[in-house]
């Protein structure tokens, strides 16, 4: 897999846009990278503001309210995780994957 492009090249890149020594397409071909590259990154800054890449976070973006799921833990500490799982979805309507519960589940002190 190829490595990204350093955040210094990304801001040298923009610089060089902004102080006008040239359009996208001479500047791609100057700094060696391509123009949907160079177009790519002059879009993200526009919509965030920053020249840094963003991070990468791989894997769905589960999101689960910890403190409801500490309030299902103490109101039946007897639960098995799938229990606590089916309350949570029967709650909620969201499904969680039980190595994801359990990884929260650990994080509020409920396992050792």
């Amino acid at each position: 897999m190829a490595r990204a492009y350093s955040d210094d090249l990304r801001r040298k890149l923009l610089e060089s846009y902004d102080l006008g020594t040239g359009t996208l397409h001479q500047l791609a071909g100057q700094f060696g990278v391509s123009l949907a590259w160079a177009e790519k990154i002059s879009s993200a800054r526009k919509r965030t503001g920053s020249t840094d890449r963003p991070l990468y976070c791989p894997g769905p973006k589960a999101w689960v309210d910890r403190e409801a799921v500490r309030a299902i833990l103490l109101a039946k500490p007897a639960l098995y995780l799938r229990e606590v799982r089916a309350e949570w979805k029967a709650s909620t309507g969201v499904d969680v994957s039980t190595p994801h519960l359990w990884k929260i589940v650990g994080q509020l002190g409920f396992h050792g």
